[in-house]
């Protein structure tokens, strides 16, 4: 009987997968408390940072108030080619007191976009003019 070769066994990987994001990368921006014209830097710094880790969406809370936060971030989500699209938080997520964005790592085209970046819902099925 021939002599069996031994294979030498497996080495041990470590399977330990870590989820979610590192402490030290942040996924939120509080702009509570900060003037409007301090708002491009503070949420370009942000918004750098977050692609830079590699995040998709980030969530940017500028409160209820009067309304200025908001609408200043909104103009700067708008005009950044990092960012691919925007919406109102849920209601865990600070609800209109808070704006999520998704950002742009390009191949990812929005659909259905207006000039207010809202997304209008389509019909899937088309309608044929003889089912009028």
């Amino acid at each position: 009987m021939p002599k069996r070769k031994h294979r030498p066994r497996p080495k041990k990987v470590d399977s330990h997968i870590v989820t979610g994001s590192p402490s030290h990368i942040k996924t939120n921006i509080d702009l509570h408390g900060l003037y409007p014209d301090q708002l491009p830097k503070q949420l370009n710094e942000f918004i750098e940072s977050a692609h830079e880790s590699g995040l998709y969406t980030v969530r940017i809370i500028h409160g209820h108030g009067q309304g200025i936060l908001k609408s200043e971030t909104i103009k700067f989500l708008g005009k950044n080619p990092k960012v691919l699209r925007w919406y109102a938080a849920g209601p865990a997520e600070g609800g209109y007191g808070a704006t999520i964005a998704e950002l742009n790592y390009g191949g990812h085209k929005p659909f259905n976009r207006k000039h207010t970046n809202s997304i209008t819902p389509r019909s899937l099925t088309k309608q044929h003019s003889s089912d009028h």
